[in-house]
């Protein structure tokens, strides 16, 4: 009797999906923006969280509402580490690798400036390739 008790609940549990967590999650942002005489300029703190025992090394493409070729003064840094992370300038964006050790979390401050234009935009979906928030 106990044999047929414990198949069931076996079956039944099959019956229910998996969730899986993706192996780093963005967690949360924070954003300044500033206005000078000549010039546009972006500070923002991106926190990512690593959700694996093993160390990874997601891509990140951070976007801008102009040509990369107006953006100036681009900087991208670990700030749990010292120094920058090396990027990658494209048409409409940049492109760079994050390290994260395992379940560790990092900030990531990325800033730079634009020519001051009489529209100025930030991209508020910058980080939805990212998942979250």
């Amino acid at each position: 009797m106990m044999k047929i008790r414990y198949s069931a609940v076996l079956v039944l549990l099959s019956f229910f999906p998996v969730i899986a967590q993706k192996p780093v999650s963005f967690i949360a942002e924070y954003i300044d923006f500033g206005i000078t005489e000549n010039f546009f300029t972006v500070n923002g703190m991106y926190l990512f969280v690593s959700r694996t025992s093993d160390p990874v090394h997601p891509v990140i493409l951070f976007p801008f509402s102009v040509p990369a070729v107006e953006v100036d003064s681009i900087g991208v840094v670990n700030l749990n580490e010292p120094g920058r992370i090396d990027f990658t300038k494209r048409k409409k964006d940049i492109v760079f690798s994050l390290t994260l050790n395992p379940y560790d979390t990092v900030c990531l401050q990325v800033y730079y400036r634009q020519p001051l234009a009489v529209t100025n935009t930030y991209i508020l979906t910058s980080s939805r390739t990212w998942d979250r928030p």
